[in-house]
């Protein structure tokens, strides 16, 4: 450009961008059981939404049911162990609770894997497109840095239209370093969730270090169900059940940038 005497002065072109999200991958998944099935035939199975404000009876002990629900004087009584069972909840809400962190130690401190971590976003994609698919009210929590001036990555539970691309838009975001302990990420939940909301918690490693928390939110009357990922899946999902807490394993049948399928399964 000149100026009005002809003279030639800085010259700056700028070609047009774009700016775009990258989704993580979705992989048909297996699912969890359905958090809205209830009646007589059709009880919520353990690790379900079920409200623990509602007790509707014993069943026998299955493998995988928490140790907190056994019925004492029941199972002395039978001479076997026996379990108690509730009522599913029909305000029919899911929270995933994402632990970003991947390896022990304090958040600042440890080092992460890009390729466990990538994986751990498109196990919580898959989740989220399947609950959308039943119509569950869900939302999603990570500690995570997105760009925001906040360390906690939220999108608020809903049914509402756009949810899954909300849910969406926040992976595609999140960075794959924690921006704060994960137990700093339950406290804040625990503020806001509610008697028969299922939490989902979707780690790589050992849940025990953050069990407190993880009981308080049992203790508000929250169904907490550890979903455990990554190459020790089986071991931390029996690390889980051995704590008390109802578990999943979710593996996928290749490497994530290939797998076709997701399986959540004791």
């Amino acid at each position: 450009m000149g100026d009005p005497f002809a003279r030639r002065v800085a010259f700056e072109q700028r070609p047009e961008t774009d700016t775009f999200l990258a989704w993580p991958r979705i992989v048909p998944t297996t699912e969890i059981e359905p958090p809205d099935r209830w009646g007589d035939m059709d009880r919520a199975r353990s690790g379900l939404a079920e409200d623990p404000s509602r007790f509707a009876g014993i069943r026998p002990y299955a493998p995988g049911d928490p140790t907190r629900r056994i019925h004492a004087r029941t199972s002395a009584r039978l001479g076997r162990p026996m379990t108690k069972r509730f009522e599913p909840s029909r305000q029919r809400e899911v929270l995933i609770a994402l632990d970003v962190q991947t390896i022990d130690g304090p958040a600042w401190e440890a080092g992460f894997g890009s390729d466990e971590v990538e994986s751990l976003y498109v196990v919580a994609a898959s989740i989220v497109r399947s609950l959308e698919a039943r119509h569950v009210a869900f939302g999603l929590l990570a500690a995570g840095y997105t760009g925001a001036e906040t360390r906690f990555a939220t999108v608020p539970v809903s049914s509402s239209p756009g949810q899954v691309q909300r849910a969406l838009d926040l992976l595609a975001r999140l960075s794959s370093h924690a921006s704060a302990p994960f137990e700093r990420l339950l406290t804040m939940a625990a503020r806001t969730v509610h008697a028969g909301t299922t939490v989902l918690v979707l780690t790589a490693r050992d849940p025990r270090p953050f069990a407190g928390a993880l009981r308080r939110l049992e203790r508000l009357g929250a169904d907490v169900v550890i979903i455990a990922c990554g190459r020790d899946a089986a071991r931390e999902a029996s690390r889980a059940r051995d704590a008390g807490f109802t578990s999943r394993r979710a593996t996928m049948d290749a490497h994530w940038e290939s797998a076709e399928r997701l399986v959540i399964a004791p």
